[in-house]
Protein backbone atom coordinates (compact mmCIF):
# COMPACT_ATOMS: atom_id res chain seq x y z
CA UNK A 1 0.00 0.00 0.00
CA UNK A 2 2.12 2.78 0.68
CA UNK A 3 4.73 1.79 -1.92
CA UNK A 4 1.20 2.56 -4.07
CA UNK A 5 0.70 5.95 -2.41
CA UNK A 6 4.58 6.49 -3.18
CA UNK A 7 3.91 5.84 -6.89
CA UNK A 8 0.73 7.68 -6.85
CA UNK A 9 2.68 10.88 -5.23
CA UNK A 10 5.48 11.07 -7.54
CA UNK A 11 3.12 10.91 -10.41
CA UNK A 12 1.15 13.46 -9.37
CA UNK A 13 4.21 15.55 -9.02
CA UNK A 14 5.65 14.92 -12.30
CA UNK A 15 2.41 15.87 -13.93
CA UNK A 16 2.52 19.35 -12.01
CA UNK A 17 6.22 20.72 -13.20
CA UNK A 18 4.78 21.72 -16.31
CA UNK A 19 3.43 24.70 -17.81
CA UNK A 20 0.59 24.81 -20.17
CA UNK A 21 0.74 26.62 -23.11
CA UNK A 22 -2.31 27.71 -25.31
CA UNK A 23 -2.81 29.80 -28.54
CA UNK A 24 -5.05 29.92 -30.94
CA UNK A 25 -3.39 27.42 -33.05
CA UNK A 26 -2.45 24.75 -30.62
CA UNK A 27 -1.95 23.76 -26.80
CA UNK A 28 1.29 21.84 -25.10
CA UNK A 29 2.36 21.35 -21.70
CA UNK A 30 5.97 22.50 -21.40
CA UNK A 31 8.33 21.03 -18.79
CA UNK A 32 8.89 23.94 -15.70
CA UNK A 33 12.62 23.55 -16.47
CA UNK A 34 12.67 24.77 -19.94
CA UNK A 35 12.57 28.66 -20.53
CA UNK A 36 10.79 30.62 -23.81
CA UNK A 37 13.36 32.08 -26.05
CA UNK A 38 11.50 35.19 -27.56
CA UNK A 39 11.53 35.24 -31.16
CA UNK A 40 10.38 37.95 -33.69
CA UNK A 41 6.39 38.88 -33.74
CA UNK A 42 4.62 37.02 -36.39
CA UNK A 43 7.08 34.32 -37.41
CA UNK A 44 5.03 31.37 -36.32
CA UNK A 45 8.16 30.26 -34.35
CA UNK A 46 8.00 29.26 -31.00
CA UNK A 47 10.97 28.09 -29.11
CA UNK A 48 11.94 26.68 -25.88
CA UNK A 49 14.88 25.70 -24.20
CA UNK A 50 16.65 23.86 -21.25
CA UNK A 51 20.24 23.88 -20.16
CA UNK A 52 21.24 21.81 -17.29
CA UNK A 53 25.11 21.72 -16.79
CA UNK A 54 27.00 20.04 -19.91
CA UNK A 55 23.43 18.98 -20.84
CA UNK A 56 20.95 20.95 -23.31
CA UNK A 57 17.19 20.62 -24.64
CA UNK A 58 15.59 22.32 -27.37
CA UNK A 59 11.72 22.19 -28.63
CA UNK A 60 10.64 24.53 -31.52
CA UNK A 61 7.16 24.65 -32.79
CA UNK A 62 6.59 26.22 -36.50
CA UNK A 63 3.19 26.80 -37.87
CA UNK A 64 2.44 27.25 -41.74
CA UNK A 65 -0.82 27.25 -43.61
CA UNK A 66 -2.52 24.65 -45.08
CA UNK A 67 -4.65 26.74 -47.42
CA UNK A 68 -3.51 25.65 -51.13
CA UNK A 69 -6.43 24.28 -52.87
CA UNK A 70 -5.66 20.79 -52.66
CA UNK A 71 -4.60 20.22 -48.99
CA UNK A 72 -0.69 18.71 -48.26
CA UNK A 73 -1.80 15.81 -46.10
CA UNK A 74 0.85 13.18 -44.90
CA UNK A 75 -1.93 10.71 -44.49
CA UNK A 76 -1.55 9.99 -47.88
CA UNK A 77 2.58 9.55 -48.17
CA UNK A 78 3.05 5.49 -49.15
CA UNK A 79 6.62 4.02 -48.30
CA UNK A 80 8.31 5.07 -51.79
CA UNK A 81 6.97 9.10 -50.99
CA UNK A 82 8.53 8.54 -47.30
CA UNK A 83 11.62 6.83 -48.40
CA UNK A 84 12.31 9.82 -51.48
CA UNK A 85 11.03 12.28 -48.47
CA UNK A 86 13.69 11.43 -46.39
CA UNK A 87 16.29 11.02 -49.20
CA UNK A 88 15.05 14.94 -50.32
CA UNK A 89 15.35 16.38 -47.02
CA UNK A 90 19.32 14.65 -46.39
CA UNK A 91 20.20 16.64 -49.46
CA UNK A 92 18.27 19.83 -49.73
CA UNK A 93 19.63 19.90 -46.06
CA UNK A 94 23.25 19.14 -46.55
CA UNK A 95 23.21 21.43 -49.78
CA UNK A 96 22.39 24.13 -47.16
CA UNK A 97 25.11 23.20 -44.77
CA UNK A 98 27.42 23.37 -46.88
CA UNK A 99 30.07 25.90 -45.28
CA UNK A 100 29.98 24.05 -41.86
CA UNK A 101 30.73 20.92 -43.57
CA UNK A 102 28.42 19.24 -42.09
CA UNK A 103 26.24 16.11 -43.29
CA UNK A 104 22.98 15.67 -41.61
CA UNK A 105 21.57 11.97 -41.83
CA UNK A 106 17.53 11.61 -41.48
CA UNK A 107 16.45 8.30 -40.58
CA UNK A 108 13.65 6.25 -39.55
CA UNK A 109 10.89 8.41 -41.06
CA UNK A 110 7.48 6.59 -40.44
CA UNK A 111 3.50 8.03 -40.31
CA UNK A 112 1.98 8.01 -37.27
CA UNK A 113 -1.28 9.27 -35.38
CA UNK A 114 -0.70 11.51 -32.31
CA UNK A 115 -3.35 12.65 -30.51
CA UNK A 116 -5.72 12.20 -33.54
CA UNK A 117 -3.80 14.01 -35.64
CA UNK A 118 -1.43 12.35 -38.47
CA UNK A 119 2.00 12.93 -38.61
CA UNK A 120 5.19 12.26 -39.87
CA UNK A 121 8.37 11.09 -37.54
CA UNK A 122 11.66 11.50 -37.99
CA UNK A 123 15.39 11.21 -36.43
CA UNK A 124 17.82 13.94 -37.28
CA UNK A 125 21.65 13.11 -36.53
CA UNK A 126 23.75 16.45 -36.97
CA UNK A 127 27.53 14.97 -37.18
CA UNK A 128 28.65 18.11 -34.74
CA UNK A 129 31.54 16.53 -32.26
CA UNK A 130 34.09 18.27 -34.32
CA UNK A 131 32.64 22.06 -33.91
CA UNK A 132 30.98 21.80 -30.78
CA UNK A 133 32.63 18.72 -29.16
CA UNK A 134 29.52 16.93 -29.43
CA UNK A 135 26.98 15.58 -31.64
CA UNK A 136 23.19 16.73 -32.14
CA UNK A 137 20.23 14.88 -31.86
CA UNK A 138 16.78 15.38 -32.98
CA UNK A 139 13.29 13.84 -33.62
CA UNK A 140 10.63 15.87 -35.27
CA UNK A 141 7.44 15.63 -35.87
CA UNK A 142 5.33 16.86 -39.11
CA UNK A 143 1.79 17.20 -38.68
CA UNK A 144 -0.71 18.36 -41.56
CA UNK A 145 -4.70 19.29 -40.38
CA UNK A 146 -7.38 21.33 -42.58
CA UNK A 147 -6.00 24.51 -41.93
CA UNK A 148 -2.06 23.95 -41.04
CA UNK A 149 1.48 21.78 -41.70
CA UNK A 150 3.09 22.43 -38.26
CA UNK A 151 6.45 21.04 -37.30
CA UNK A 152 7.58 20.21 -33.37
CA UNK A 153 11.43 19.52 -32.90
CA UNK A 154 13.04 18.47 -30.07
CA UNK A 155 16.93 18.64 -29.87
CA UNK A 156 19.18 17.11 -27.68
CA UNK A 157 23.26 16.94 -27.19
CA UNK A 158 22.69 13.50 -26.05
CA UNK A 159 21.04 10.93 -28.29
CA UNK A 160 16.66 10.65 -27.84
CA UNK A 161 15.42 7.58 -27.10
CA UNK A 162 12.28 6.45 -28.20
CA UNK A 163 10.93 6.43 -24.63
CA UNK A 164 12.43 9.32 -23.59
CA UNK A 165 10.11 10.45 -20.44
CA UNK A 166 10.16 14.46 -21.72
CA UNK A 167 9.92 14.10 -25.10
CA UNK A 168 6.56 11.53 -24.27
CA UNK A 169 4.92 13.55 -21.77
CA UNK A 170 5.45 17.03 -24.61
CA UNK A 171 4.33 14.91 -27.59
CA UNK A 172 1.27 13.62 -25.83
CA UNK A 173 0.24 16.67 -24.60
CA UNK A 174 0.66 18.80 -27.88
CA UNK A 175 -3.00 18.98 -29.31
CA UNK A 176 -3.61 21.03 -32.58
CA UNK A 177 -7.01 23.20 -32.96
CA UNK A 178 -7.94 21.97 -35.93
CA UNK A 179 -10.00 19.36 -37.74
CA UNK A 180 -8.48 16.81 -40.10
CA UNK A 181 -8.12 17.14 -43.28
CA UNK A 182 -11.76 15.56 -44.55
CA UNK A 183 -10.54 16.25 -48.89
CA UNK A 184 -9.55 13.23 -50.48
CA UNK A 185 -8.08 14.68 -53.44
CA UNK A 186 -4.13 15.91 -53.18
CA UNK A 187 -1.01 17.11 -54.91
CA UNK A 188 1.54 14.83 -56.59
CA UNK A 189 4.03 12.87 -54.27
CA UNK A 190 6.72 15.31 -55.70
CA UNK A 191 5.04 18.42 -54.90
CA UNK A 192 3.92 17.43 -51.89
CA UNK A 193 7.53 16.75 -50.37
CA UNK A 194 8.75 20.23 -51.77
CA UNK A 195 6.22 21.87 -49.73
CA UNK A 196 6.82 20.14 -46.57
CA UNK A 197 10.24 20.20 -47.04
CA UNK A 198 10.07 24.18 -47.33
CA UNK A 199 8.39 23.98 -43.93
CA UNK A 200 11.55 22.17 -42.41
CA UNK A 201 14.51 23.49 -43.96
CA UNK A 202 12.78 26.92 -42.18
CA UNK A 203 13.15 25.24 -38.92
CA UNK A 204 16.80 24.09 -39.72
CA UNK A 205 17.47 27.88 -40.24
CA UNK A 206 16.04 28.26 -36.89
CA UNK A 207 18.33 25.16 -35.35
CA UNK A 208 21.30 26.55 -37.20
CA UNK A 209 21.52 29.66 -35.11
CA UNK A 210 21.24 27.90 -32.17
CA UNK A 211 23.96 24.84 -32.21
CA UNK A 212 26.26 26.26 -34.82
CA UNK A 213 28.83 29.45 -33.95
CA UNK A 214 28.06 31.77 -36.86
CA UNK A 215 30.84 32.51 -39.05
CA UNK A 216 32.66 35.78 -39.41
CA UNK A 217 33.27 37.29 -42.43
Amino acid sequence: MKKKLLIAVLTLMSVCNVKAVENDVFKIDIPDNFVEDKVEEKTNIYKWENKDNNIFHNLVITIDKNDAQNKYNVKHFNNEDIANYTKYIEESTNNELKEYDIKVKVSNMKKEVINKSDALSYDTLWPTIDKLGYDTYQKGFIYTTNNYIITLTYTSNQEIKNDDETLTNIKNSFQIKDESIKQESFLDSKTNRIILTAVILGLIGVIISLIIPKKHN
